[in-house]
């Protein structure tokens, strides 16, 4: 797993071309197991994921508190200032349902991050929205099954372009516009015949 990971950093990645997300795809075999201690497969992370999104959803806090590693950070929140935390968010939010819009990405051997979608009595906020310019994920870090870490992150780590076939975001890209885009090529000046 370590030579594999070892390559993988070795493999040159294309010019990284301006646009608002940036993935890395990583293959999951249905079947795979954790190999190493600390290593959690793609279907136990997905799973993991999905147990916090149907706690959240069915506003059980205490459940969710319980379950976290030591030294938890929720959103920011630490210690003694988790479930308060939380409380008040579900408070100002009633009826508040969060909701996968994509399968998730495994990222590293216990980190998954996905793009959501959350709604309340009275409002909406999606992760993903090219008007807003906006494009973000629930990033979900796991320690020994307990959840670790939440937030929520800008997308953009470079790897596969997901708007890579979008035509209109095609067009906003001009070369040059990223630091990292090759140089245009400059006309050759002709000599004079003599």
């Amino acid at each position: 797993l370590h030579a594999a990971r070892a390559l993988q950093r070795c493999i040159p990645q294309r010019a990284v071309q301006r646009g608002l997300a940036r993935r890395r795809r990583v293959k999951a075999n249905a079947d795979a197991e954790a190999k190493e201690p600390g290593v959690e497969s793609y279907n136990a992370l997905k799973k993991l994921a999905a147990d916090f999104m149907q706690k959240r959803n069915k506003g059980e806090i205490a459940s969710i508190v319980k379950d976290l590693a030591p030294k938890a950070e929720i959103y920011g929140l630490t210690g003694d200032k988790i479930k308060p935390g939380l409380e008040d968010f579900f408070k100002e939010r009633p009826n508040l349902k969060h909701e996968m819009v994509e399968e998730p990405w495994q990222l590293g051997d216990a980190t998954i991050e996905y793009r959501f979608e959350k709604t309340w009595d009275g409002g909406a906020w999606r992760s993903y929205d090219i008007e807003e310019q906006r494009d973000k994920v629930e990033r979900l870090v796991f320690e020994g099954g307990k959840l670790k870490r939440v937030s929520v992150e800008e997308v953009g780590r470079g790897g596969e372009d997901v708007l890579e076939d979008d035509f209109a975001a095609s067009l906003l890209r001009k070369p040059g516009d990223n630091p990292d885009d090759p140089p245009e090529p400059k006309p050759a000046k002709k000599k004079p015949s003599k």
